[in-house]
């Protein structure tokens, strides 16, 4: 696991707009998002049939399931008109931009 600790503010999301990745932690599979300059990290399973959100048609913030069409807002992990069932949401740290090469330094999680 590698996090990155910044020194200032500058917020620049590691992944393309409109790029995903999956990655599996001890909890399960999670879903990240590039949404222009900010990623958001979601769950990886649908309430519904369980199916991978990672491969759901992306609108903005919402992303909806491919299989039965439920609807999730990645900023909180909501279902989209009914606020009361969610999946877990998870903060993405934030990288300084490449092209100033400020306030970030990668080091591996337990160093």
């Amino acid at each position: 696991m590698v996090n990155c600790e910044c020194d200032d503010t500058t917020t620049r999301s590691p992944l393309a707009a409109g790029s995903r990745l999956v990655i599996e932690s001890a909890s399960g599979s999670i879903a990240i998002f590039g949404v222009g300059d900010t990623a958001y990290a979601i769950e990886d399973g649908c309430l519904r049939c369980g199916s991978t959100l990672a491969t759901g048609a992306l609108h903005g913030t919402v992303v909806t399931c491919r299989v039965c069409g439920w609807a999730y807002d990645l900023r909180s992990g909501c279902l989209v008109g009914l606020p009361a069932l969610r999946i877990a949401s998870y903060r993405v740290g934030e990288y300084a931009s490449p092209r100033t090469g400020t306030g970030c330094r990668r080091r591996t999680a337990g160093a």
